[in-house]
């Protein structure tokens, strides 16, 4: 069984490293497969593998696409994905310059530092713009009269049939009971339009856009849950079919299970 490649970094030294396209490249010739053979397999257009052979990251898209690229190909080559990512990594930090991180500032007091995680920034965002949703469809509903409830308690007696003699005086006819008061049904608060449910089967890159609104992009990690509320709809790219599962109104999207391939969708479809 052909092993993985394993690349081994030293801590604080890169020099002389190769980079990931070589080394994709390498391997890829190694192994005698074309680009066409990539391509075919990955579904990457051949232009993007040929940028990324060359190191040409410029010409390709957003760096999570890239290594959606890179998991692709190593996954088809036997390769092991993990090492050519951080390799990827290491190659952009290198080619980026650093910016000089700000000054420090003076405290007169000691000062607790808070820090969070960018999931429960996230999930602090999500939360925040569930109440204001629903906050607004309650203020904007219809307003409502609300009638106290009235509960009414039977006695439980017994019925007797008694024969009254002929001559005996006809009873007084009953008295109608009051009406009971039957408490009105509360209206619904209305619901938002649509709910978008996503649940990372494995690290992927997606990138939203509600409503017609701003696009925005979300890197998930394998097991994340995340839900959105919206009116209309919504646009997706996903860059790895194969690591998301997307749920819209309770019900599950059919999707393209094939790593690496990106997929673009509108829910609803109509």
């Amino acid at each position: 069984m052909e092993m993985p490649l394993s690349i081994t970094f030293s801590h604080g030294d890169n020099e002389g490293m190769e980079s990931p396209g070589t080394c994709i490249k390498r391997e890829r010739e190694l192994r005698g497969f074309s680009l066409k053979d990539v391509h075919e397999a990955t579904r990457i257009p051949e232009k993007n593998l040929i940028a990324l052979e060359a190191d040409d990251f410029d010409a390709l898209p957003q760096q999570a696409f890239v290594k959606g690229y890179i998991r692709a190909c190593c996954k088809y080559m036997g390769l092991d994905e993990t090492d050519l990512v951080l390799r990827y990594e290491l190659f952009i930090k290198e080619d980026t310059p650093e910016e000089e991180a700000p000054p420090p500032i003076e405290s007169k007091g000691p000062v607790r530092a808070l820090s969070l995680s960018s999931k429960q920034i996230m999930t602090l965002l999500v939360v925040i713009g569930i109440i204001i949703i629903v906050l607004y469809y309650f203020l904007s509903a219809s307003p409502r009269s609300v009638e106290p409830d009235v509960a009414v308690i039977e006695p439980d007696v017994p019925e007797v049939n008694v024969e009254a003699p002929a001559s005996a005086v006809p009873p007084e006819p009953a008295k109608p009971l009051d009406p009971v008061l039957t408490p009105k049904p509360e209206a619904q608060v209305p619901m938002a339009g649509h709910v978008l449910k996503v649940i990372a089967t494995d690290d992927v890159w997606i990138k939203f856009s509600i409503d017609g609104k701003k696009p925005f992009e979300v890197l998930f990690k394998k097991g994340n849950t995340r839900q959105w509320l919206m009116k209309k709809g919504v646009d997706l790219v996903i860059g790895n079919a194969a690591g998301a599962s997307i749920i819209f109104d309770g019900e599950p999207v059919k999707m393209v299970n094939m790593p690496g391939r990106v997929v673009r969708m509108r829910l609803p479809s109509k």
